[in-house]
């Protein structure tokens, strides 16, 4: 080996023993080197014995390098697999994760293409809704226009109908509540926003009254009303401007009136709507789409459903009381009309009832009268006309205002006098020709009397199928003489049957409240005006004279009591004069009597003018003078 060799050899070694990896800490790798720098520089000499230790070190120090080198080289392939493995891992999860973006963005935009074309379609849906909705209204309110835009002057008049509002008076309406003593406080409503107060969906309101008082009129100048605010802009109208916020009806997409009477046994107020207004509107090819579109309505928008005549309407299932509107239609306001007596059906709640009003009739009967006078008579000078009819009306009775307030018997009166049945020339047959008009109610069958006693029933036309009814309220009006103004249910059922009962409330003769009680709520029933029970009264004692001997018994003590029967006898000098002259006789018993020694001059002449207006009755009747036979000093 030449120098230039054993210098590189050196090299060599000293490099390996200097390895910074795995011998730089190496005590005996470091002596290796400290010795080949000094035989490098031949400083250092050798022995064959040291030659062979130093190479025999070298030896096994190579073996521990290669050992290390081998150890790292499996742990560097290792690593490396790993590093690889876990770089592809990474790879295919950043390659699955952009595949995940990229699938997500495509389902991203398919869902937004979707949403696009939903929103597009619902779009078109919705111009499409509200184009069917627009004419669904066009064809309503021309429905409504056609049934409600005329309406009869008199029921003694049916085929001679008027525009509306050229009858039409303003309505005497109260809101009553009930207070927490038990007692009930009223608020006169003027307003269509206070007489719905709908400041929330749902919402129930009944209008209650008495037969005759006007409320399907009510109902039917609210649904034209809303014809007017549908059609253009609102304007205010009407008597001292009542009712002229026709705007707040605006809020209703669609108003339902429906007739409860003409569906009997029919539960769903949908079917009612399908039976009553779409049935009217459409023919049978359009109408499943209007019942579909008429569901969507009740389930979309704000709407009105009027129900007429609650009381008028019963059903099999002994459960409902009225009909019932599904849970999805609950953004309906619901305003139901019924006769008083129906209200006081158990089964309706208190809490069912979110408004109660009451229809007092019209707020202005003088108004309506002169109305009715400009329809029916010539035009001319129909003011002197107009003070003619009312002061007829003063001398016809006793606190007859109660009675006018009602517009039916109100538009009687006037027929009747219109006819020249001036008020003064009978009392008996005006009060015929108002039940007749009532007992209207329950039949168009027109059936007349053949030799009739009482003149003044001759030419009614519905009475006479009804005489048994006619005859047992005359009974009952008998009894309440002189005792009572109500009578309760138990009482009343003494003397007739539920039939005979429910027909009178029908009829509307009979009225009923509830009267409430700690412990139960009694009903209690009266006449629907004091005139007309004295009528039956009347009428009793001339089919039964009998019942004269028992009068002196029911009469307490006292003016008042002689006032009554002395309207009695006026009715009576029409119907049965000799009965006239027996009740004229008792008059003067008791007037003559200790207990009316001081009686004023003011009340016998009263009682005088009674029996004054008793012999124009009885004249007026065709009753034989020689017959008139009255008793009264």
């Amino acid at each position: 080996m030449n120098t230039n060799d054993l210098q590189h050899a050196f090299k060599i070694l000293k490099d390996l023993l200097s390895d910074s990896t795995c011998l730089a800490q190496d005590a005996k790798a470091q002596d290796g080197v400290r010795q080949l720098q000094k035989l490098e520089t031949e400083s250092w000499k050798i022995t064959e014995a040291e030659m062979s230790r130093l190479l025999k070190n070298a030896q096994e120090t190579l073996n521990e390098v290669h050992k290390v080198a081998s150890v790292s080289i499996t742990e560097m392939k290792t690593f490396l697999e790993q590093f690889y493995k876990r770089q592809s891992e990474e790879e295919e999860a950043i390659c699955s994760r952009e595949q995940f973006y990229k699938r997500h963005s495509e389902q991203e935009e398919v869902i937004y293409s979707r949403e696009q074309f939903y929103k597009r379609h619902s779009e078109e849906e919705e111009v499409i809704y509200s184009r069917d909705v627009e004419d669904f209204t066009r064809h309503l309110i021309s429905h409504y226009n056609n049934t409600f835009g005329h309406i009869p002057i008199s029921p003694l008049l049916p085929n001679r109908d008027v525009p509306f509002d050229a009858l039409f008076t303003t309505p005497s309406i109260f809101r009553t509540v009930r207070n927490q003593d038990g007692t009930t406080s009223e608020t006169k409503v003027t307003q269509y926003a206070d007489l719905l107060a709908c400041n929330f969906i749902n919402r129930q309101v009944f209008l209650q009254g008495e037969a005759g008082m006007g409320k399907t009129t009510v109902a039917a100048k609210l649904v034209l009303d809303w014809c007017n605010a549908q059609n253009g802009p609102p304007s205010f109208h009407g008597e001292n401007s009542a009712f002229a916020d026709i705007a707040t009806l605006k809020q209703f997409k669609c108003v339902f009136f429906i007739k409860l009477g003409d569906h009997s046994g029919t539960s769903d107020v949908t079917e009612i709507i399908q039976k009553q207004i779409i049935d009217s509107i459409y023919t049978s090819t359009g109408r499943n789409d209007a019942y579909k579109l008429l569901n969507a309505i009740l389930e979309r928008d704000k709407c009105l459903l009027i129900q007429d005549g609650l009381d008028e309407w019963t059903s099999d299932d002994s459960r409902l009381v009225q009909p019932f509107m599904v849970a999805s239609h609950s953004r309906c306001a619901v305003l139901t009309t019924s006769r008083s007596w129906k209200l006081t059906d158990e089964r309706i709640k208190e809490s069912q009832i979110d408004s109660l009003l009451v229809l007092k009739g019209v707020n202005d009967s003088n108004r309506m009268s002169k109305k009715m006078l400009h329809l029916l008579m010539p035009k001319d000078d129909i003011d002197s006309k107009h003070n003619e009819f009312l002061r007829d009306l003063d001398t016809f009775a006793n606190n007859i205002d109660q009675m006018l307030v009602s517009p039916l018997l109100l538009s009687l009166i006037v027929c009747s006098w219109v006819e020249g049945n001036r008020l003064t020339n009978s009392r008996c047959k005006i009060y015929s020709i108002l039940i007749d008009g009532l007992f209207k109610k329950v039949s168009l069958k027109r059936v007349y009397f053949v030799n009739q006693t009482f003149t003044c029933l001759k030419n009614t036309h519905y009475i006479q199928q009804h005489i048994k009814y006619l005859k047992v309220l005359s009974k009952i009006a008998f009894l309440m003489f002189g005792v009572k103004e109500e009578i309760t249910d138990r009482e009343l059922l003494k003397h007739l049957t539920s039939k005979q009962k429910l027909f009178a409330l029908n009829v509307g003769i009979l009225t009923e409240r509830k009267c409430v009680t700690p412990t139960y709520t009694p009903s209690m029933f009266k006449f629907i005006h004091k005139s007309v029970r004295e009528f039956l009264c009347a009428y009793y004692i001339a089919c039964n004279p009998s019942a004269i001997s028992s009068i002196s018994n029911k009469i307490a003590d006292g003016i008042d009591a002689v006032n009554i029967l002395a309207d009695v006898f006026i009715f009576l000098c029409g119907l049965k004069i000799s009965s006239a002259n027996r009740i004229s006789q008792l008059l003067d018993n008791i007037i003559n009597s200790h207990n009316m020694i001081n009686i004023t001059q003011s009340q016998f002449d009263n009682i005088q003018s009674k029996i004054t207006q008793g012999f124009a009755e009885a004249k007026s009747n065709i009753q034989n003078e020689e017959n008139i036979q009255f008793t009264f000093n």
